[in-house]
Formats: C-alpha cells, structure tokens, sequence
C-alpha cells in the first residue's frame, strides 16, 4: 500500500512564494493585482506611504553590525549612571560595580 501526498493549491501557491526573490514576490503582486480587481495591496497599517516604500526598498548592504548599533553593556549602565540622581560618593561605588560587571552581565 502507498500513500500518496496531496498539495492544495494554496499550499502549492505559498511554497512557489517562498521560493521567490523579494523583487520577484513584488513583481508576482503587482501582477495579481494587475489581474484580479477584487484584489488590493495594502500599506501596513499605521505607516505613511513614503516610509513604506523605504520600508520595502531597503538596501541591506547600509545595514551595520547590530553592535555597532547598541551601546555596550558598560555603555549602556554609564548612560543610565550619568542621568541618575546621586551623591557623589554613591556615584563612585555605582562606577566600580559596572566597572566589575563583565561582557555577560555577570559580577566577577
């Protein structure tokens, strides 16, 4: 006895998107919409359209090493210390705990 798999059109349709390039997923849209008037593409909800098309047009050769992006923890903590409120003498003892916290968050 053998079974067989049955695709449903649908699942056939997903599975040809996803092999799809971003330009070509774009261009398959445009065409559908083209073809069907029942059918509309939409902007995500609560962008304007100039945003959305930098939204869909990124180029991700500009797109950075995210760490570069995020300060480090020391960074961050330093940040967080220069804005809080302190005495002097509890600003020093905050300095040595950050500076005794390592790249995991862990006090060594």
């Amino acid at each position: 006895m053998g079974s067989a798999l049955a695709m449903s059109p649908r699942l056939q349709q997903a599975i040809q998107c996803l092999g799809m390039s971003n330009l070509e997923l774009s261009e398959y849209l445009e065409d559908i919409v083209q073809s069907n008037p029942f059918v509309m593409r939409s902007r995500p909800s609560g962008v304007a359209s100039s945003q959305a098309d930098r939204m869909y047009q990124t180029d991700w050769s500009e797109i950075s090493d995210p760490r570069d992006i995020q300060p480090s923890l020391h960074q961050f903590f330093g940040q967080q210390l220069d804005q809080a409120a302190l005495p002097s003498a509890e600003k020093a003892i905050a300095q040595y705990l950050i500076g005794c916290v390592d790249d995991d968050g862990y006090l060594r």
